[in-house]
């Protein structure tokens, strides 16, 4: 799949219509470095590849706020964005030869829905789609594919290499706290490796989790071998009350009105210990929520731009987008409470009618206690039965937590059960992992020691059952420009891999900052891009591009302080 355009419009009119083409595509930077009145910070060779990724899912933010403070705003592009109804279309082609009606045709507006400026457009191929539905149909339309894990953002991740994390690392492009299982989803993916489950692999560990921790609190309060040799004593107990209270002669009448107090009795112990259980995993949800939100972060985004200058004095360079970081976060901890909150609204209903229904058994309880009491045998038959009441109740209790933890310990062996029915796949694959990561040192080694004359090689490492990888070198560590060339010479190697391979894949690579990268290695980079079948989109300054490269490129877009890319002053 490559990109043929991008295409700008606003208000119908087409601002950019940008056409990429095979091979080495520059976006261009003008801006002399030498001008310390100028930057080619704010000129939009960024925001070209933020713009592609946008139309792939990300989120519209990142058009228009600092890359380093999420809050901090371009207060001309967001009013411009919205106001005049940006559209922003991008078109894959299976094959840049073909004809362009049989290319996938993604579409998307920086409008909300509701919003008086407009409707929402997320569109593809011609038809519109929810948040929820955007991400299947992409997933489809580009991959063939049903399967909700990997998604198409996390799989274009590595293709689109713009701000800190994607331009630092040639795995671990996505958001910080993105876990382990998403990971390898993706790592399997990339290989292809299809192993069934995979999407279901996080959210079963996400039960699990629950689970476990439900079971960890019932064991403080006793364990299972407490909880047997309560419930003996109980019912020795209950039996020996039993039996003295039977001992008593009663006339038949009193023990009609005494077996009907028992029953009540009973169905108040009953609907207690009910009453009790939910309690208790409205009390587990409640400490849950409240022990996340301890999570949440509300530090002041000005305090975090202070730190961010503080550490630019110490440490130059310095790119970590912590604001969009502690953002992400933020999201994830209201997401968790909002899945645990779900349950609160019918626990809360079930607990309501409970009560009531206690309440009338305790008043359907003291009426026959009344009329029991009449009885001259009263006091003597009503300390018994208070003891049994009592009894009852504790057995109750100790009953319901031994069946809360059975229910829970069940449902995590089921999902532990499903869990080692997915490892197994994996684990059944390893072997192919490994012969396909082979397969991938050959080029991934051959092209990086062309390049840099050493040896960049891709590894496993299965931490936990859990599949991960790893990039080293066979020589010393690289540093900022060599690590921004051996990401490049990852993301060509994957693709002649992947071609090698028929895996499905993306056959184009968006690459910032690379200026960088030394003349030299870009020249011998531009090389390889020719004999491969990619394209390889780069932002760099024009003082910085080497006379070679230029001539042996395609650059699709020139941008200046004069000439921004939504040509706006």
């Amino acid at each position: 799949m490559y990109l043929r355009s991008l295409r700008i419009s606003s208000n119908s009119e087409i601002l950019r219509d940008i056409r990429f083409a095979p091979g080495m595509n520059l976006i261009v930077d003008e801006t002399p470095s030498d001008v310390s009145s100028e930057s080619g910070n704010n000129v939009g060779k960024t925001t070209v590849l933020r713009l592609v990724n946008y139309c792939f899912g990300a989120d519209g933010k990142k058009i228009y706020s600092d890359p380093e403070f999420a809050d901090k705003q371009d207060p001309a592009v967001r009013p411009f964005l919205e106001d005049n109804n940006v559209i922003i279309e991008i078109r894959i082609a299976k094959d840049l030869h073909l004809d362009e009606e049989s290319d996938i045709v993604i579409e998307r507006n920086f409008l909300k829905r509701g919003s008086k400026a407009g409707a929402k457009i997320q569109r593809l191929n011609g038809t519109d789609y929810s948040d929820s539905e955007f991400a299947r149909a992409l997933k489809e339309a580009l991959f063939n594919s049903s399967v909700s894990k990997p998604t198409v953002k996390q799989i274009v991740a590595k293709n689109i290499r713009e701000g800190s994390i994607r331009t630092e690392n040639a795995l671990r492009v996505l958001d910080p706290y993105t876990k382990p299982v998403e990971y390898e989803a993706l790592f399997l993916f990339l290989l292809g490796i299809p192993v069934e489950g995979m999407p279901e692999k996080q959210q079963l560990e996400d039960q699990a989790r629950i689970e476990t921790t439900l079971i960890r609190r019932l064991n403080k309060d006793a364990s299972e071998s407490e909880i047997d040799q309560a419930l003996l004593v109980i019912e020795r107990r209950i039996n020996d009350l039993e039996q003295q209270r039977n001992s008593l002669n009663v006339n038949p009448e009193y023990q009609k009105d005494l077996a009907a107090l028992d029953s009540a009795r009973r169905r108040i112990v009953q609907l207690s210990t009910q009453l009790g259980a939910m309690e208790l995993r409205q009390q587990l949800l409640t400490d849950s929520i409240n022990e996340i939100g301890k999570e949440h972060s509300d530090v002041s985004a000005e305090v975090v731009e202070q730190l961010y200058r503080e550490a630019n004095t110490l440490i130059p360079g310095l790119q970590r987008t912590f604001a969009e970081t502690l953002a992400f976060h933020n999201r994830m901890i209201a997401e968790r409470v909002a899945f645990l909150r779900r349950e609160l609204p019918d626990l809360v209903a079930a607990i309501t009618q409970m009560q009531t229904a206690l309440g009338h058994e305790k008043s359907e309880e003291s009426r026959l206690a009344s009329r029991v009491a009449i009885s001259d045998s009263y006091d003597m038959i009503e300390k018994i039965s208070g003891s049994l009441f009592e009894a009852y109740r504790q057995k109750g209790q100790y009953e319901e937590s031994r069946k809360i933890r059975h229910h829970a310990q069940t449902a995590l062996d089921k999902v532990n059960s499903e869990l080692r029915l997915i490892n197994d796949g994996i684990d059944a694959n390893k072997k192919l992992v490994e012969q396909r990561i082979a397969e991938f040192n050959e080029i991934f080694a051959r092209l990086s020691f062309g390049v840099y004359g050493e040896s960049f090689i891709l590894s496993s490492n299965w931490t936990k059952g859990t599949l991960n990888l790893g990039i080293s070198s066979v020589g010393d560590n690289p540093g900022t420009g060599k690590k921004l060339g051996q990401i490049a010479i990852f993301d060509l190697s994957y693709i002649i891999f992947a071609d090698s391979q028929e895996i499905p894949c993306f056959h184009f690579v968006m690459q910032d900052r690379m200026e960088n990268v030394h003349g030299n290695q870009l020249r011998t980079l531009g090389e390889i891009i020719k004999e491969s079948n990619c394209q390889y989109i780069v932002t760099i300054l024009r003082d910085k591009l080497p006379t070679q490269v230029l001539a042996d490129s395609t650059v699709i877009l020139t941008l200046s302080q004069h000439e921004k890319l939504f040509k706006l002053m």
